[in-house]
């Protein structure tokens, strides 16, 4: 009998850089790892690929990920036809919630369905972990949790005016434990591996067919987790508008005869020799504004595209030189033309890495993406590519954001046919994030009276998440229709809720005595917190942790200690009383050397604060700030999320096949897939296959 549907009980992100191995204030060395790419690829096109040995036996399974897509929505939409081809799927086999993780972030999640481990089996804990002992005068670092890169080697140190590394520094997967797809394909199981969360850089996998393409975790070119978009305007009203995060503003100037010149501004050129040169690299463009019609005309390089008013355009190359004729940077970038008249105003994309040419490790094997760009066409490779930032800094209309939405669905169905027209056996996964980035810009029109939106945007928009879920029926209908003789499992990492209120946590630690500020006014943590007297400090979404001698570099909180501390302020985060609302602000309190077991338990926080509806950690507190207030209003763009307690927001799963697993979580899906195939589940992973009955698995239950 098929699992019966049951209702759950219960920045973008802020940009944060991504720390290397070298001290922050060193730069990412950029544009030295397209040779060896540019190698492999004329290698890859001279030498024919040996074909691997399929022991798949032709069967096929199929595994379609929707980010953040909600059971409760989900089920109504099914129940009232809505969701068509869900529904089959759900009448075929089941449908019930997925258990997610300890706390919801996708990138969590998502390593826990990929490795069947949960966060201290595979290290991630968060989008932000922290280094608690930085070289230097910094006491905290906070830092990118999915990966790092190693050091450069064997460095000619000044040559002509630049740094040549002679060996450059290699991208590095910080998630630990082994993918369900390299237990596969050493099985002699074909596995395709479609825009996974949290994988890069990507790489190869032993043994049988593979290939992949990263997603979430992806930088751009400027080495930004989800990119760091252009703004240019004649507005003189806007000239000294502040925009920071996750784009910029420039100005631009016009002539008498409509005329101008401006500058595409790339990477960090951290080639150059001199660390005050090492700006960015600026590529020069021109620009022409038809003095009547609502039509712009933009050149550089070799490029140039005519654009009118309210239209974006397609994929356009830019080279940026980090050494002439040595060394480019190859990227991408769509433009909107957003307003031609009174002034000029335009939005260029995050530069992205071009897929035809690889100048970063976002396939593998080497040259796949370029062998599915010759296919689809150009594509976006940055991870979140929704750009959710041009709603937080009001650079685009929300109608103008959907636009751009749809690109990136349009440009993941296209993926979709590419994917079953070249699928003939083994393991196809393939991820959608818009249900996710849309959800957390669309999701809080459902919630009456949201201090982020007016009145005529939540009746506009209180349907809008219905359309989404439409779209990933379309997406779904394709799957069935293509491959009716697969196992077809649908699965996302969590749920969803409103977010209309935020806590800071590093605010309330300094009112409850556990932390000491150093200014009243507001800085960011490294100024504003005085560690050596200092219990306890907060950094990420849901993170806490103590401020431990031998572990902090100003730990001031004897061991002994430590667990004493740690019940005090679950007690009194789970009293703590919204005055405003009269709600609760924190459902649970997860210690986590208590929820999590594995090998990486130490790197994570201390607490995890599971928050209760409506309410998250706020945005100050995911860079660990210090605001004067404990609670404010969330009137950001970004009006909706799931980083709160974990059963008020589980996934969902469908299957064709009856799921008979009580209450089946994310840490079974790796094993479900690698019992399809009769690849014996290692010891090491903690779940069961949802097809087989068996008790409910501990963690995250």
């Amino acid at each position: 009998m098929a699992a019966p549907f049951l209702s759950p009980a219960g920045p973008s992100f802020p940009q944060v850089q991504r720390t290397w191995a070298t001290p922050l204030s060193e730069p990412r060395p950029s544009g030295s790892g397209g040779y060896c790419r540019i190698a492999v690829l004329i290698l890859l096109a001279v030498v024919p690929s040996c074909s691997k040995q399929d022991r798949s036996g032709g069967k096929r399974v199929i595994v379609v990920g929707f980010d953040g897509m909600d059971p409760k929505l989900t089920g109504e939409m099914m129940a009232d036809g809505r969701l068509p081809n869900f529904r089959r799927l759900w009448e075929q086999g089941g449908f019930c919630p997925l258990q997610t993780v300890i706390p919801p972030q996708s990138p969590v999640a998502w390593s826990t369905m990929v490795t069947g481990l949960n966060p201290g089996g595979h290290g991630l804990f968060d989008f932000i972990h922290r280094d608690p002992a930085p070289p230097g005068a910094a006491p905290i670092r906070p830092r990118a949790s999915y990966a790092d890169k190693t050091e450069d080697r064997w460095v000619i140190p000044n040559l002509l005016g630049y740094r040549l590394p002679l060996l450059a520094g290699k991208e590095r997967l910080l998630r630990h434990g082994k993918p369900f797809w390299e237990y596969l394909t050493e099985a002699g199981i074909p596995a395709r591996v479609l825009r996974m969360p949290a994988n890069y850089p990507a790489k190869d996998s032993k043994g049988a067919e593979f290939s992949c393409l990263t997603d979430m975790g992806t930088p751009d070119l400027k080495d930004f987790q989800g990119g760091t978009f252009s703004y240019y305007t004649s507005d003189p009203k806007e000239r000294y508008r502040k925009i920071e995060g996750g784009g910029k503003l420039y100005p631009l100037l016009l002539g008498k005869k409509d005329t101008g010149t401006a500058v595409f501004y790339g990477p960090d050129n951290t080639l150059r020799a001199e660390k005050k040169e090492q700006r960015p690299v600026q590529v020069p463009f021109s620009v022409w504004r038809d003095p009547e019609d609502p039509v712009v005309r933009i050149a550089w390089q070799d490029q140039m595209l005519v654009l009118h008013e309210g239209e974006w355009s397609e994929w356009y190359p830019i080279k940026f030189d980090m050494i002439p004729h040595l060394a480019t940077m190859h990227a991408v970038c769509r433009i909107f033309l957003k307003e031609v008249h009174p002034n000029l105003k335009f939005y260029v994309s995050p530069f992205n890495f071009d897929p035809l040419r690889e100048d970063a490790p976002i396939s593998a094997p080497a040259g796949f993406a370029a062998q599915v760009a010759q296919v689809t066409g150009r594509f976006y490779t940055q991870g979140l590519p929704e750009d959710t930032e041009v709603l937080t800094l009001k650079v685009l209309s929300r109608p103008q954001f959907l636009e751009q939405a749809d690109l990136v669905y349009q440009e993941r169905m296209k993926l979709l046919d590419y994917a079953l027209d070249h699928f003939a056996s083994g393991l196809l996964f393939i991820y959608f994030g818009g249900t996710d980035l849309v959800g957390h810009a669309f999701w809080g029109a459902r919630t009456p009276n949201h201090p982020a939106l007016t009145p005529e945007e939540q009746e506009r928009y209180a349907h809008e998440m219905e359309r989404i879920y439409q779209e990933a029926d379309q997406a779904l209908g394709k799957v069935l229709e293509r491959s009716p003789e697969a196992t077809i499992l649908v699965l996302s990492d969590h749920g969803f809720e409103t977010f209309t209120r935020g806590l800071n946590l590093n605010t309330w630690l300094s009112e409850a005595g556990y932390l000491k500020r150093k200014y009243a006014s507001e800085y960011g943590m490294a100024l504003n917190i005085d560690f050596e007297a200092t219990k306890a400090y907060a950094l990420g979404i849901n993170g806490l942790y103590v401020n431990l001698k031998g572990r902090e570099k100003c730990g001031i909180v004897d061991p002994a200690d430590k667990q004493t501390l740690l019940d005090d302020i679950r007690e009194r985060l789970l009293a703590l009383v919204d005055p405003q609302t009269g709600e609760r602000v924190v459902k649970e309190v997860y210690q986590c050397d208590r929820v999590y077991s594995g090998p990486y338990v130490s790197l994570g926080p201390d607490l995890q604060i599971g928050y209760d509806r409506s309410y998250r950690g706020s945005w100050s507190t995911v860079l660990g700030g210090v605001p004067k207030e404990v609670l404010e209003d969330n009137t950001q763009a970004w009006c909706a999320d799931h980083c709160i307690a974990a059963d008020l927001v589980p996934g969902i799963l469908l299957a064709n096949r009856p799921i008979r697993t009580d209450r089946p979580a994310l840490v079974d899906i790796a094993p479900t897939i690698l019992a399809e195939f009769g690849v014996p589940i290692p010891k090491t992973m903690e779940g069961r296959s949802v097809f087989t009955r068996s008790e409910a698995t501990a963690y995250a239950r």
